[in-house]
């Protein structure tokens, strides 16, 4: 009886699962690539966030050498993200190459994939000169849309490359260009560590005048780019009058991590903005500076937000035992 009750369990097991979950050995995968309908392929790849082995890797690099159909290079298009093999580089060149007009072309969904793609790998290792130049050139291209615009920016500033430094400065000096373009823009000088963009983002944060989002984006950037040397810069707006231009400041603020931060994280507590208050405590308690122990004291039993005084009362339990801790020690 008890071996036909495990019978049972493992069918109905098997009709519930999916296959793939089921059998999800590299064997499994290379079957399919061998094998399986295109419907087959896309199903057992949908989803994969893991490396499944080189052997699984060759067969998926020869994939795309081969006839198939668009959603099958789509779900292998994401797997490629996710692994180290030599191929990957040029198997997204050569799919962004066919975006060209004279060729067939298979929409923004798919040429988006491959754009995120390259900046997965680009996170992980060096992207070569003529990859870099390939992106500006379709950035470029008179039919791009901004939706392919705006992913190529995601990409430089995720890919790191100071070749797209001249590129996007002149992106930001550009008056009639999309706020949209503008702000990612602004993201990939951050991540990019652009130290000649320092002054330009400046201006767009203090200029109250200017697009809010770009002003938000540009108290990150300098928070990346600029750190304890535009600390006077960003303090300049924590009280501003865009809440979340001030959330920006004092969250760039407090991931910077320095002593000197000390001093204008315990000013931002006075904010009448609920988050600027919140990230100020945070920035505290990861810097766990002892000066603040007074006025998180405060916040942890007064303050009218639940998570400020939840953060504050964490805050100060951490600096109490570091005193203790110190005290102990003398």
């Amino acid at each position: 009886m008890r071996l036909y009750l495990i019978l049972i369990t493992l069918i109905i097991i098997n009709i519930l699962l999916p296959y793939n979950i089921i059998a999800s050995d590299s064997e499994y995968y290379i079957k399919i690539l061998e094998y399986g309908t295109d419907s087959d392929i896309a199903g057992a790849f949908k989803g994969v966030q893991d490396d499944k082995g080189i052997d699984v890797n060759q067969k998926v690099v020869a994939i795309f050498n081969e006839l198939h159909s668009d959603k099958v290079y789509l779900s292998l298009i994401r797997y490629l993200s996710f692994i180290n093999h030599d191929a990957v580089e040029g198997i997204l060149k050569n799919e962004l190459e066919k975006r060209k007009p004279e060729k067939k072309y298979k929409g923004d969904d798919y040429y988006e994939e491959v754009i995120y793609a390259f900046g997965e790998i680009g996170e992980k290792r060096s992207i070569g000169s003529s990859s870099i130049e390939l992106l500006k050139n379709l950035y470029m291209g008179k039919d791009t849309s901004k939706r392919i615009r705006m992913a190529i920016l995601d990409a430089w500033g995720r890919i790191g490359n100071l070749e797209v430094e001249d590129d996007l400065l002149a992106i930001l000096q550009e008056d009639y260009e999309d706020t949209d373009v503008k702000a990612r823009a602004i993201i990939a000088l951050g991540e990019i560590e652009s130290t000649r963009s320092i002054e330009p983002l400046k201006e767009i944060l203090l200029n109250s005048y200017e697009k809010k989002i770009l002003r938000m984006y540009a108290a990150y950037a300098l928070s990346r780019v600029g750190r304890e040397s535009v600390l006077d810069t960003l303090e300049e707006v924590i009280y501003d009058s865009s809440h979340e231009v001030a959330e920006y400041a004092v969250k760039g603020i407090s991931d910077i991590e320095s002593d000197a931060c000390g001093p204008i994280l315990i000013k931002a507590l006075r904010s009448d903005y609920d988050k600027v208050r919140y990230y100020a405590v945070v920035g505290l308690s990861k810097m766990q500076y002892p000066d603040a122990l007074n006025i998180l004291e405060f916040k942890a039993e007064y303050d009218v937000n639940d998570r400020v005084r939840m953060e504050a009362k964490k805050a100060v339990e951490l600096l109490q035992g570091e005193e203790e801790e110190s005290s102990s020690n003398e």
